[in-house]
C-alpha cells in the first residue's frame, strides 16, 4: 500500500522533520559496525547462515545496542578506541 505517497502530484508533508545527512551517516555507520560484528565475531550459538530472520534481527539489535553503542560511548568518554 502506498498510503497516498505516490499517487498525488503535490509534495507530501512528512509526519516528522527531515532527518539531516550527518545523522543518517552515523546510523549507517553503527548498523554497518553491528553487521560486521555479526559476521566476524558472532556470539556463541549464533550462525548467520542458518538462523532465521527473527534471530538475526535480535542479534543485530543486541550487537548494535550492547556492543557498538557501548564502544562509541567509551570512545567518547576516554577519547580513544576500546577493544571488546
Amino acid at each position: 500500500m502506498a498510503f497516498g505517497f505516490y499517487d498525488k502530484p503535490s509534495p507530501t508533508i512528512l509526519p516528522h522533520p527531515p532527518i539531516r545527512m550527518p545523522v543518517l551517516l552515523v546510523i549507517e555507520s553503527a548498523l554497518c559496525a553491528a553487521w560486521e560484528l555479526l559476521r566476524t565475531h558472532p556470539r556463541k550459538g549464533f550462525n548467520l547462515l542458518t538462523d532465521d530472520e527473527d534471530i538475526v534481527t535480535l542479534e543485530l539489535y543486541e550487537a548494535l545496542f550492547d556492543r557498538v553503542s557501548i564502544r562509541a560511548s567509551l570512545r567518547a568518554l576516554t577519547g580513544r578506541y576500546c577493544v571488546q
